[in-house]
């Protein structure tokens, strides 16, 4: 059996408690003891200071493998994200048991889109018959709102769809939502965060903090990170979400309805199960 937690979007700089996050997640993996841990990308700016955010989760115990996310290279260049996330290059692959952990990078591109480049590196990753495999994006491949997902998702799926595909999983969209599709499931990780809305401009904190965090005048804030445990068991994919709540300000309270950028508003993940 296979057992990792997978949190995304956690987006440190943009908010004012992310030291209390890490050490949440950071006491979360301790606790768990899962095999390893995935970062699902938006983690945090590529700054010097930084550098203890994944120096707190790598010292919980576990191997901590990291996306790039949209937002990881703000303040820096791709290749100083990918000196400062310890990575050769912004896509990769690692195998557990007889699982192979597809880690992708869609985000060099707006709408977001997998270079034809990445693409036949996919197609040689996922070539052994023997393996089965998990996808990791940071953007959807499935979420179809607006330029939300991967442009060329389809192509993706499609190719997904010819193998032993046991799991994909994606953040970027802050909302909890499963999809199966042609018999594969894409699981949105909702975020560590907040839910950002641009409905109106937030006073929920003080013009201080709101000073210092413009981003979160667009924002409702999570009250603490979410995380999720993926279990793999033979065929069987079992997901066990937890339940969060806002910090101050709801969904309800300025107008939103049950989705937001094509997935459903929450301040929780769900679990989930699969038999592949």
């Amino acid at each position: 059996m296979i057992r990792f937690l997978v949190f995304s979007d956690l987006h440190y700089d943009h908010i004012p408690d992310g030291d209390t996050r890490v050490e949440a997640l950071a006491s979360r993996i301790e606790r768990q003891r899962p095999d390893f841990v995935v970062s699902l990308g938006d983690l945090c700016r590529p700054t010097e200071q930084n550098r203890a955010i994944l120096r707190g989760l790598r010292a919980a115990g576990a191997p901590v493998h990291v996306l790039v996310g949209n937002h990881d290279t703000e303040g820096g260049s791709l290749q100083e994200t990918l000196g400062f996330l310890e990575l050769e290059r912004d896509y990769y692959s690692f195998t557990v048991e007889d699982v192979r952990f597809l880690m992708l990078n869609a985000g060099g591109s707006k709408p977001p889109c997998l270079p034809e480049g990445q693409l036949d590196w996919l197609r040689n990753e996922m070539s052994d018959a023997s393996l089965r495999y998990v996808v990791c994006s940071h953007h959807s491949l499935a979420n179809d709102f607006a330029q939300r997902g991967v442009a060329n998702r389809e192509a993706v799926r499609a190719l997904l769809e010819t193998r032993r595909t046991l799991l994909c999983l994606g953040g970027h969209d802050h909302g909890d939502d499963c999809r199966v599709l042609n018999g594969i499931p894409y699981f949105t990780v909702n975020a560590s965060s907040y839910l950002w809305h641009g409905v109106r401009k937030m006073k929920d904190f003080p013009e201080e903090t709101r000073r210092c965090y413009p981003v979160l005048a667009d924002c409702l804030l999570l009250d603490g990170p979410l995380s999720a445990e993926v279990c793999i068991d033979g065929g069987r994919v079992t997901i066990r979400g937890m339940r969060g709540a806002w910090r101050a300000s709801t969904p309800a309270d300025i107008g939103l309805g049950e989705t937001w950028n094509g997935v459903r508003i929450s301040a929780n993940i769900s679990d989930f199960e699969w038999k592949a």
